[in-house]
């Protein structure tokens, strides 16, 4: 069964030209000049349980604090097909085996300071609420 090995809210994650995983300042709390105002970040996630030989589906939303808003992001369903993952897993016991995804959002519109949260669904399972905090930038 799948789920969610690790889960990080950074500035910039991106690969180099060797396939390696670059982070850039990862946070605890998201702190933009304003809100309301508009902030770039990305994420970083695992999930662990995966079955290369089997199709699978994504999905990310980012959701306020206002649970009656709609989701501020919402990459809808993002097919992975069956031998998706790495070739390394082969080696893995099955609950081992698994890939790391991330994603890079730009200018997503903060209307208020308050706990936003990143939902995973993987196969239309909800793998889990990921929370962090936003606070306006300090007054100089």
């Amino acid at each position: 069964m799948p789920k969610i090995s690790t889960f990080m809210y950074c500035d910039r994650a991106e690969l180099n030209p060797q396939g390696q995983m670059h982070i850039t300042n990862p946070l605890l709390v998201m702190n933009p000049v304003f809100v309301p105002g508009m902030y770039s970040f990305s994420v970083v996630f695992g999930v662990q349980g995966l079955d290369n030989e089997s199709d699978h589906t994504l999905r990310v939303l980012f959701l306020s604090p206002n649970e009656n808003e709609p989701p501020l992001i919402d990459t809808n369903t993002i097919s992975l097909p069956k031998g998706t993952a790495p070739k390394i897993m082969i080696s893995l016991p099955p609950e081992q085996k698994g890939m790391m995804f991330n994603m890079d959002f730009r200018n997503v519109v903060f209307k208020t300071e308050g706990t936003y949260k990143t939902r995973v669904y993987f196969d239309g399972e909800n793998l889990g609420d990921y929370p962090i905090y936003v606070k306006a930038g300090e007054e100089r």
